[in-house]
C-alpha cells in the first residue's frame, strides 16, 4: 500500500493500519464475487484512496468513528461497481464478432443507400428555394446562416423550408393518389 495518495498527500497512519487489517478480507471478498483476485489490489487501493480523500476533505477523521467499517464499506461499494461492471462484458468469439462487424456495415451500406434513394426521390418534388434551403442545411449551415443567405431573417428560413416541405409532401400525395387511380376530389 502506497504512503500517498493520487493526489500526493500522506496517507494516515490510522488509516493504513485499517488497510493492512482489512486486506485478507478483501481479497477474499473479490475473489468470491470475481471468481478472480487480480482486481483485488487495484479495488482496495481505490477505496483506501477515497477514504483518505474523505479524511483530507473534512480536515480530520471527525465524521467517521470505526475507520476499518467505513473502509470495507466503502471497499464493498466499488467492488459491486466492478461486479455489475464484469456482468455487462460479455465474451464474444472472435469471429462471431467478424461476421457481427460485418453484417453491421453491410446493413449500414444498405440502409445508407436506401436514405440516399428516398432524399433523392423527395428532392424531385421540392421547389427550387426548398431544395438550397436543404442542401444548405444537410451541408451543416445553421438556420441563421442559411437565413443570411436567403436575405431574410431566422424564422422566415425555417418557415419557408417547412411550407416548401408540405408542398413536396402534397404533390407526392397527389402522385400517389393518382397512380392508384382514386379521383383527387374524393380524396377522404
Amino acid at each position: 500500500m502506497p504512503e500517498r495518495d493520487r493526489k500526493g498527500r500522506v496517507i494516515e497512519q490510522d488509516l493504513l493500519g485499517a488497510a493492512y487489517r482489512l486486506w485478507p478480507r478483501a481479497y477474499s471478498q473479490t475473489v468470491r464475487e470475481l471468481h478472480d483476485g487480480s482486481w483485488a489490489s487495484e479495488i482496495f487501493e481505490s477505496a483506501v484512496f477515497a477514504v483518505s480523500n474523505v479524511i483530507h476533505r473534512n480536515g480530520h477523521r471527525g465524521a467517521i468513528r470505526n475507520l476499518d467499517a467505513y473502509l470495507h464499506w466503502a471497499f464493498s461499494r466499488k467492488l459491486s461497481k466492478r461486479v455489475i461492471k464484469e456482468k455487462l462484458i460479455q465474451f464474444v468469439d472472435a469471429q462471431d464478432l467478424m461476421q457481427h462487424k460485418q453484417r453491421a456495415a453491410e446493413e449500414k451500406r444498405l440502409s445508407d443507400s436506401n436514405r440516399d434513394l428516398l432524399i433523392s426521390q423527395v428532392m424531385c418534388y421540392m421547389d427550387v428555394r426548398t431544395k438550397r434551403i436543404f442542401l444548405l442545411r444537410a451541408g451543416g449551415r445553421s438556420w441563421k446562416r442559411i437565413a443570411h443567405e436567403l436575405g431574410t431573417n431566422v424564422n422566415n428560413a425555417a418557415g419557408l423550408f417547412k411550407y416548401g416541405m408540405a408542398k413536396a409532401r402534397d404533390r407526392i400525395l397527389k402522385k400517389a393518389i393518382s397512380k392508384a387511380g382514386v379521383p383527387l376530389g374524393r380524396r377522404g
